[in-house]
């Protein structure tokens, strides 16, 4: 009884701290920069799409990628084709 009692609370835990987006952050030549919970100006009509930061500053993790259903924060994929 209790190691189901004790699963319930992991998977209630996990399921609320992966409410919030995933932002994947990329080089400019696709390869991954990191990943850092929310959204970060990024709008909801974008969330999937590889965009150009809304706050890029000019270095070269320029580019991001905001995922709604992940598992983990290896949930970004590696590299990234580059928009055109």
């Amino acid at each position: 009884m209790k190691c189901i009692i004790l699963a319930l609370t992991f998977t209630v835990c996990a399921s609320a701290s992966f409410a919030t987006p995933l932002s994947c952050w990329y080089y400019a030549n696709g390869a991954s920069a990191g990943a850092d919970t929310g959204s970060f100006d990024v709008p909801e009509s974008q969330f999937g799409e590889v965009i150009v930061s809304p706050r890029s500053t000019g270095s070269e993790d320029t580019y991001v990628l905001v995922l709604t259903e992940w598992t983990d924060g290896n949930s970004c994929p590696e590299t990234i084709t580059i928009p055109q």
